[in-house]
């Protein structure tokens, strides 16, 4: 009877492996666009109810205290913005291997037409990252990459992208605020997981039985829980996903959280190879970067409209 127990108790952590892996999971299977019909039966409602306890416990978690964290200076910002700055390295070197492979974001995207534009506004985009001084420079690069990506490439595959470049835009633009970058980009990041676990799992999962044919990681059958099937495996996978991205954009658990994907980014990177690793080191990046900082600001106070008045009021002298 406890061992039963503990499989259950363990479900979480079991399913947090495959589901970042399998986060891009059109890397491996192509862009299949046909749905297939599947309908939720007691093993997908009990996987729901453990993702819904994970996120309650992970509540619990975030109201405990480490000091040590306040204390250590990799737990801050450091100097010179030096976070940010690494982020902005990776990215371009990211932006300029895509370029090598001869790939424009992912190795499942075509751009329809304009191949060898996007292929240069990428490169260019990858070399400003790297020799640029001011790092909020580059956030009209990063958006203008956005704006190619949303007009060359279909809106069925590019919003499993789209989000994620938009947190690296706006992470550097507020770079000079640590806690309001970080802020932006774990939201960012957060919705990611999300759009990609709705779009790839939760409203398709034979994308994900297609994976699974290839590896076969079912790992639920193979600790003894013959009754998620590798469908309910799939649902389960994107039901992890859709946990840690409410907790990244609520900002609970945060740190706890970022450790998790690192270790198993880390993890899958070894088991998927050198090519799944190199396409999700920005990624692995960011969540180190969140796992230092944690989750930064808590409100929207830059939103407030009274700071655009005061910020107009103070151009209108000028432009009178």
């Amino acid at each position: 009877m406890e061992l039963v127990v503990m499989r259950y108790l363990l479900l979480p952590f079991i399913l947090l492996g495959p589901s970042l892996c399998q986060a891009h999971v059109r890397w491996f299977v192509g862009n299949q666009q046909n749905l297939v019909p599947y309908s939720w039966s007691l093993p997908e409602y009990l996987l729901l109810a453990i993702a819904i306890s994970a996120c309650l416990v992970a509540l619990a978690l975030s109201r405990v205290s480490i000091k040590q964290l306040t204390d250590n200076p990799f737990f801050n910002a450091w100097p010179m913005q030096l976070q940010w700055r690494i982020l902005a390295i990776v990215v371009g070197l990211w932006l300029l291997l895509n370029v090598y492979h001869g790939e424009f974001i992912a190795p499942n995207l075509e751009p329809n037409g304009a191949w060898q534009f996007s292929l240069l506004l990428q490169a260019v985009c990858g070399v400003v990252l790297l020799i640029s001084h001011r790092l909020a420079s580059v956030t009209f690069c990063l958006f203008l990459l956005l704006l190619q990506l949303m007009l060359s490439v279909d809106s069925s595959l590019w919003i499993d992208y789209g989000l994620e470049l938009a947190g690296f835009a706006l992470a550097l633009h507020f770079s000079a605020h640590a806690e309001r970058a970080v802020k932006y980009l774990r939201i960012c990041l957060g919705l990611q997981l999300i759009v990609l676990a709705v779009h790839n799992k939760l409203l398709n999962p034979g994308m994900g039985l297609a994976f699974l044919a290839q590896h076969p990681w079912n790992f639920l059958q193979m600790s003894g829980l013959t009754l998620f099937d590798d469908a309910s495996f799939v649902v389960g996978i994107g039901l992890a996903e859709v946990s840690l991205g409410i907790l990244l954009v609520l900002g609970i658990a945060t740190r706890l959280v970022a450790a998790l994907v690192i270790a198993v980014f880390t993890l899958t990177g070894t088991l998927l190879g050198i090519g799944e690793l190199m396409g999700h080191v920005p990624i692995v990046v960011s969540f180190v970067l969140i796992f230092s900082l944690g989750a930064g600001e808590r409100s929207f106070a830059e939103l407030n409209p009274s700071l655009w008045r005061n910020w107009r009021g103070n151009l209108s002298p000028s432009v009178k």
